[in-house]
C-alpha cells in the first residue's frame, strides 16, 4: 500500500477492559509516505522512542523487495472493497 499506519486507542465507555480506536490513518494507498507523516499523527498521543523513524525506515528496507504475504494480500483486499 506504500503507508505507513496509525492506530490510537482509548477504553472503551460502554465496554469494560476493551478500547476502541478513535484514529485510523494510513488505510489508503500512499496516506503517509513517511514515518514522519505517521509520526506526526502519533506523537500527540503516545510515548515513542527517540529512534522510532530510523526503526520505521530499516523495517520498511527490509521488505521493500518482498512480495506481499498472506496478511498484506487480505489487508488490500479488505481496502479495496471499502472503495468500491
Amino acid at each position: 500500500m506504500n503507508s505507513f499506519f496509525v492506530q490510537v486507542f482509548r477504553p472503551d465507555p460502554g465496554a469494560e477492559g476493551e478500547e476502541t480506536s478513535f484514529i485510523w490513518k494510513g488505510t489508503a494507498p500512499g496516506e503517509l509516505p513517511s514515518p514522519a507523516a505517521a509520526i506526526e499523527i502519533a506523537r500527540p498521543w503516545a510515548n515513542l522512542p527517540d529512534d522510532i523513524a530510523r526503526t520505521l525506515e530499516l523495517d520498511r528496507l527490509k521488505t521493500s523487495a518482498t512480495g506481499d504475504g498472506v496478511a498484506q494480500v487480505a489487508t488490500k483486499r479488505w481496502v479495496q472493497r471499502d472503495r468500491d
